[in-house]
């Protein structure tokens, strides 16, 4: 099975000190992600890593072909982090409905602040109307 990324994705040029980068033997990064997802190996687990691979390759490298698309997620972990902390440490979440109660207003009062919005008058209007009163984008459902 050919890798998703060989026929959709332009790879970044891969001269030395550039951000495309290369490595192993002077290879490109976008060669050698597309050797990997060449691989056919026997082990179940390395199936399952090379079929992932092959399905995330297209995006794998789009910090480098898109301004502003930051390499790592950390400001989505950071966050996250208070969330996180709080159940862990002392957010009544012993039970699932603990967890439950705290995951909705935070994944309603961190994306209220990040895009600059009232986050009570989003609670109130939800409250109140059972639905978001502005354009607010809110994460969906965990899979």
């Amino acid at each position: 099975m050919p890798c998703a990324a060989s026929s959709t994705t332009r790879w970044p040029s891969a001269t030395p000190g550039s951000r495309g980068g290369s490595g192993a033997g002077g290879r490109p990064l976008g060669a050698r992600i597309e050797a990997f997802c060449r691989r056919a190996p026997r082990s179940a687990p390395n199936r399952r890593l090379v079929a992932h691979v092959r399905r995330e390759a297209p995006h794998l490298l789009t910090f480098l072909r898109v301004d502003g698309v930051q390499a790592t997620n950390w400001e989505a972990e950071q966050a996250l982090r208070a969330m996180v902390c709080n159940r862990k440490q002392w957010g009544g979440n012993k039970a699932w409905a603990g967890a439950r109660t705290t995951a909705v207003p935070g994944s309603v009062l961190r994306p209220s602040a990040q895009q600059h919005a009232d986050p009570i008058g989003v609670l109130a209007g939800i409250q109140h109307h059972g639905q978001v009163a502005c354009q607010l984008v809110l994460p969906g459902p965990a899979p």
